[in-house]
């Protein structure tokens, strides 16, 4: 059955993304390797080993695609680049929920107060530093006049394809 762990206090979702990525779950759950105390350190750095866990183990992948950058053209060019493909993104997708949740979402919407946006925010810290790092590397266009935040187009360094190392499948062209 259900057994509540010290990381579950006292919201469900802390660190998803890290517990994940590293293999390990939350570091006061396993073989007591680490106790949820807010007075020391001692779980965080049971944390940030966590986090370097699973950032050394994200970045022996070649590609990692970033969901929410789908809306982005630019990024999607690059994707499409990268695997020698049009069209990548053309169909519409339900990729976080379907139109049953949304229409649910908008019957009744979701009233989240500001101290719990603040209260996840922290307890999902090593998350959001891992998403930052590993986004972190692309760059943004200035034309030497400074680029307002708003503005900011973005140009994503993926390798293109090598067409001549590719079979396209026969309902697809590589593109080179």
């Amino acid at each position: 059955g259900f057994e509540a762990s010290p990381c579950d206090v006292p919201f469900s979702m802390v660190n998803c993304y890290v517990q994940t990525f590293s293999g390990r779950g939350c570091p006061a759950d396993a073989d007591g390797v680490g106790t949820v105390d807010n007075d020391n350190n001692n779980n965080n750095n049971n944390w940030y080993s966590e986090y370097n866990e699973a950032l050394d183990r994200l970045l022996r992948y070649d590609m990692i695609l970033v969901y929410d950058k789908f809306n982005d053209p630019n990024y999607i060019r690059a994707v499409e680049r990268f695997f020698g493909v049009e069209g990548f993104n053309s169909e519409k997708s339900d990729m976080y929920c379907g139109w049953e949740s949304r229409m649910a979402n908008e019957r009744v919407p979701l009233k989240v107060k500001f101290r719990h946006v603040l209260e996840l925010t922290k307890l999902n810290e090593i998350d959001n530093r891992l998403y930052r790092d590993l986004t972190s590397c692309w760059s943004t266009k200035d034309d030497g006049g400074g680029v307002k935040e708003e503005e900011e187009e973005v140009e994503y360094f993926f390798p293109k394809v090598d067409v001549s190392i590719f079979v396209a499948q026969r309902n697809r062209t590589v593109i080179g």
